[in-house]
């Protein structure tokens, strides 16, 4: 293969062009946690385009609070660094806030519901991220923020159908708690009644 200057191109060279051409795809490199999978499904279904200029996610921890970043120093800043824990907790956080109402917690919930939770706040950083790639790491939070906004429909539909789902287990367990209790009071009140009669076929 030579390139249009006559040169031969060397292993190193058509990496670069394979990755130049992957960033202008709608694809984005990840192998990993099925909770990161999911959240790219959900930005892909947000727009299907999201990911044209983003090259790949990698999970890893992050200084600071941060949930994300991107960065030149490694001069791939079409990589999102992602820190899957930070964005957990912070899932918890958000559903510690709905659940403080309820008799429940977050670590009775079962897990597919947590995960499911994680998976719309992964995709949420993401976006942000995508934001400064797409400004192109100049500094500034204006930009990242811009495409949360943008966002915010898309995450406040599913994270209320999320809430929906919660709700409805809870209300399960209630009705079946309450449905415990009922067979137990039954239970204690036919065991009362089999000891009436007893006494009072005793006492005639």
């Amino acid at each position: 293969m030579i390139d249009e200057a006559g040169n031969i191109p060397g292993p190193d060279d058509i990496k670069v062009k394979e990755r130049a051409r992957h960033i202008q795809s709608p694809e984005v490199k990840f192998t990993g946690d099925t909770v990161v999978q999911t959240a790219i499904r959900r930005c892909k279904e947000y727009s299907s385009s999201i990911f044209v200029g983003v090259d790949e996610i990698v999970v890893e921890p992050t200084s600071g609070e941060e949930l994300g970043y991107v960065t030149t120093k490694d001069n791939r800043p079409e990589v999102i660094h992602l820190d899957l824990a930070k964005n957990v907790r912070d899932t918890e956080k958000r559903l510690d806030a709905y659940l403080k109402q309820r008799p429940e917690n977050t670590s009775n919930l079962p897990k597919e519901l947590r995960a499911e939770a994680a998976s719309i706040v992964v995709a949420n950083t993401i976006v942000h991220e995508i934001g400064h790639i797409k400004d192109e790491l100049k500094g500034g939070e204006a930009p990242a923020k811009a495409e949360e906004l943008k966002f915010k429909p898309y995450f406040e539909r599913e994270w209320n159908k999320l809430l929906k789902k919660i709700s409805d287990e809870i209300d399960k367990k209630d009705k079946a708690s309450i449905k415990v209790e009922q067979q137990m009071e039954y239970a204690g009140l036919i065991k009362n009644c089999d000891l009436f009669f007893t006494l009072v076929r005793r006492s005639v």
